[in-house]
C-alpha cells in the first residue's frame, strides 16, 4: 500500500526526531570519554549528514501534501 503524503512526512520528521536524539547521545557520550575519538567524529559525520539530506526533504514531502489537500478541497492556498 502506498503512503500518503502526509504519512511520508510524518515518517521523515519522525527520523529526523530520532536522528536529532542519536546526536545528543553521542555528545553525551563524547563528554563521558567512552570511545575512541575517531569513533565519535565518524559517528557524528555519518548522522550529520543523514540529518541533512532528510531536512532536504522536508520542504518537497510538505508542498506535496499542501497540493494535495488544497487540490482535493478545491481550494488554493492563502498567501500573506
Amino acid at each position: 500500500m502506498e503512503k500518503t503524503p502526509g504519512q511520508e512526512l510524518s515518517d521523515l520528521l519522525y527520523g529526523l526526531q530520532m536522528t536529532v536524539k542519536i546526536l545528543d547521545g553521542i555528545m553525551e557520550e563524547h563528554k563521558q570519554g567512552k570511545r575512541d575519538q575517531s569513533d565519535y567524529e565518524s559517528r557524528i559525520h555519518s548522522q550529520s549528514n543523514l540529518l541533512n539530506n532528510n531536512l532536504k526533504n522536508v520542504k518537497p514531502l510538505t508542498e506535496k501534501l499542501f497540493q494535495e489537500a488544497f487540490s482535493r478541497f478545491n481550494s488554493k492556498p492563502e498567501t500573506a
